[in-house]
C-alpha cells in the first residue's frame, strides 16, 4: 500500500491533487467548528428566528429542549447562586467591604471537623445577608452549600470549576437555612409589592427570579402550585406559622390585606421559584 501510495505522489497532478484536498478538509473542519457554536448560540442564547427553526426540528412542544444541543448548563457559581436569592427576596445586604462574616452550616458539619471550632458563630441580622465574598470560610471544613454548587476545595488552587447539575444541588436550594429565609422574604416581597391577585403576583414573582415574563403555561403552573399549597394549608397538614417565619409561636410582618396563610403559600411557591433551572444557571 505504501509503494502503492507513493508510485501515486510520484505524478505531480496526482500530489498537487491530494495536496489540494488536504488544505480543503482542514479549511472546512477550521471553519465548521466556530460556525457550529455560533450558531448553537443563536438558537439557545437569543430569542432570533433560529429558535423557532430549533423548534420546528425537535418537534411541536419542544422548543424548550433546545438548550440540549449546549450540553450541561453550569450553575451561575456557588456564590451568585447564593447572592441571586438574597437579592431576588430583597435581603441582600449592599455593604461593601468590612471583615468576613460566619454563615450558617450544619451542626454535623461542626461536630465531625477535626477540631470543634468554638468560635463559629452564624451572623444576625443584616451582616448574614451579606455578599458570598465576604463568607468565612474553613480550609479543612468545606461549606457544604458552597461545595453542592461546585464550589472548589481551598486545600489547593484551581485554575478551572468543575461542571455539575445534581439533585444534591436542588435539596440545598430548597432546604439550606438562608435559602429558606430568602424564600420567606420573597413571599412577603410580593404580596407587598406584585400586586393584589395571585395572577400579578405570579407574574411579578416569576420576573424578579428570571429576569422575564412568564408565558401562559408557566404561570398556570405558578398558580396551580399555589393552589395546592394553599389547600394543604387549609388541611392543617402544614402549620401556618412554621413555614411563613420557622417559629410556631410568631407571625411574619404582612403588607396590608395579606393573611398568613398567604405568606405561607407564597413561601412554598418561592421556594420552587428560587430553584429554577432559569433562575440559578447560566441560561
Amino acid at each position: 500500500m505504501i509503494l502503492a501510495a507513493a508510485w501515486a505522489l510520484a505524478d505531480f497532478r496526482t500530489a498537487r491533487l491530494a495536496k489540494n484536498t488536504l488544505l480543503l478538509s482542514a479549511a472546512v473542519v477550521g471553519l465548521s467548528v466556530p460556525l457550529g457554536a455560533a450558531l448553537a448560540l443563536l438558537l439557545v442564547r437569543t430569542d432570533l428566528p433560529g429558535r423557532r427553526l430549533a423548534t420546528a426540528l425537535l418537534g411541536p412542544g419542544k422548543g424548550d429542549k433546545a438548550h440540549l444541543i449546549m450540553g450541561l448548563i453550569p450553575f451561575s457559581g456557588s456564590e451568585v447562586v447564593r447572592d441571586i436569592a438574597l437579592c431576588v427576596s430583597g435581603l441582600l445586604t449592599q455593604k461593601l467591604g468590612g471583615p468576613s462574616v460566619i454563615p450558617p452550616v450544619p451542626q454535623n458539619v461542626l461536630d465531625y471537623n477535626f477540631t470543634y471550632p468554638a468560635y463559629w458563630k452564624p451572623a444576625e441580622g443584616p451582616q448574614r445577608y451579606r455578599r458570598a465574598l465576604y463568607g468565612y470560610r474553613k480550609r479543612s471544613m468545606p461549606d457544604p452549600v458552597m461545595s453542592n454548587f461546585d464550589a472548589p476545595n481551598a486545600d489547593f488552587a484551581c485554575a478551572r470549576r468543575v461542571r455539575s447539575n445534581t439533585p444534591l444541588a436542588a435539596l440545598t436550594a430548597l432546604n439550606e437555612p438562608v435559602f429558606v429565609e430568602a424564600a420567606r422574604a420573597l413571599a412577603l416581597r410580593v404580596l407587598r409589592e406584585g400586586g393584589s391577585d395571585d395572577g400579578q403576583r405570579a407574574d411579578y414573582a416569576f420576573f424578579l427570579c428570571t429576569s422575564r415574563r412568564p408565558v401562559d403555561k408557566e404561570r398556570d403552573a405558578v398558580l396551580n402550585l399555589l393552589r395546592s399549597q394553599r389547600q394543604r394549608l387549609a388541611d392543617g397538614w402544614l402549620n401556618v406559622r412554621d413555614i411563613a417565619t420557622g417559629d410556631p409561636a410568631r407571625l411574619p410582618p404582612l403588607p396590608a390585606g395579606a393573611t398568613p396563610q398567604d405568606a405561607a403559600a407564597w413561601t412554598l411557591a418561592a421556594r420552587v421559584l428560587l430553584n429554577l433551572d432559569e433562575t440559578i444557571s447560566k441560561k
